[in-house]
């Protein structure tokens, strides 16, 4: 990366962070959606998600993989230290599931509707296996099992919701910002 081409990967890479810390906030500055249940889920969750997906997915398409895999980690940790993720292992996890998420955008890019549409479906099921699988039963053992269940409701369906709608809202920003881009 020369000159203005790394200039633009910082300055891009640093305007999606920070719209992502932005789209983050919205859990300290709107609290009452966090009071709304939608099936198992909680109004915020499902915004948020899908606003921090759309970020990580126009920075892949805009700058590049390793701009959605400095967000993808980065916002992880921002939500943990937001108390978000209940515990920090948790963070492995998520980041995991946020890097499928912009691997998978950037490898089929070409094809931007199904970049999002296996995005929408990979990113949640190794989300799910993450928890479900190693880090409830590792890193929880003995503690109750409701927090378990909660986890692995949580990183299942709504996942799924988020991918989607921030997904289809990439599309069509993408496609509208492209030539400004």
């Amino acid at each position: 990366m020369k000159g203005n081409n790394y200039v633009r990967y910082i300055s891009y890479t640093g305007l999606f962070l920070a719209l992502t810390v932005v789209f983050q906030m919205l859990r300290v500055i709107f609290p009452m959606l966090s009071a709304v249940p939608i099936l198992n889920s909680n109004l915020s969750s499902l915004i948020i998600g899908s606003l921090v997906n759309l970020t990580l997915l126009m920075a892949v398409w805009t700058v590049g993989f390793w701009s959605g895999a400095v967000i993808s980690v980065l916002a992880t940790l921002i939500s943990f230290a937001q108390g978000h993720l209940p515990i920090p292992h948790m963070i492995v996890a998520v980041s995991a599931g946020n890097l499928v998420l912009s691997y998978l955008a950037y490898a089929l890019r070409n094809n931007k509707i199904i970049a999002v549409i296996t995005a929408a479906v990979l990113k949640p099921a190794v989300l799910f296996l993450l928890v479900t699988y190693i880090v409830v039963p590792v890193f929880t053992p003995g503690k109750d099992s409701t927090m378990g269940a909660a986890l692995s409701v949580a990183f299942s369906w709504p996942q799924i919701v988020t991918a989607a709608v921030g997904g289809i809202l990439a599309l069509t920003l993408y496609n509208r910002t492209k030539k400004a881009i």
